[in-house]
């Protein structure tokens, strides 16, 4: 509890622990904090696990908050990746962003990037209060149903 799962991964984690201690993020919180190590977590670890047994050839972590496509990793990311991404964008209408320097590596997204060299993506799907409603889904859903069949098809 108190742990960030997308700062749950083993992609530059010792970096983004460093970070953690220079905000004096030290110890479990509602946001940033990665964890006592990487894939301490149940969760992280499950997905990571997945990952390893099965054959994914993109992923996509789907977040809460801004309406944007994060779709790279420093020199991790696939040339397709890149592709995809405006796909994604103009079927969604969501911006292609790049995260501040607090929100890159040790993410999902990065970790499957760096493991696996696919491409990935993390998608902020809406805007508003954080946890969004469970009112907004139907229409996010709708908003989105392009998108999602796109990201398999691509």
């Amino acid at each position: 509890m108190g742990v960030d799962i997308n700062h749950n991964f083993d992609a530059d984690w010792k970096t983004v622990k460093k970070r953690e201690l220079e905000n004096g993020i030290i110890f479990p919180s509602k946001t940033r904090y990665g964890g006592e190590f990487p894939e301490s977590e149940h969760e992280s670890h499950c997905i990571a696990d997945f990952c390893r047994s099965n054959t994914i050839i993109s992923a996509t972590a789907f977040h809460s908050q801004g309406e944007e496509i994060y779709w790279s990793y420093s020199h991790f990311t696939p040339p397709k990746a890149h592709i995809m991404a405006k796909i994604l964008s103009m079927s969604s209408g969501y911006t292609l962003s790049e995260p501040d320097r607090t929100a890159s590596a040790a993410g999902f997204k990065d970790w499957f990037m760096e493991k696996y060299s696919l491409p990935a993506f993390t998608i902020e799907i809406g805007r508003g209060n954080s946890p969004l409603s469970l009112d907004c889904f139907p229409f996010l859903y709708n908003r989105l149903k392009e998108m999602l069949v796109l990201g398999i098809a691509v």
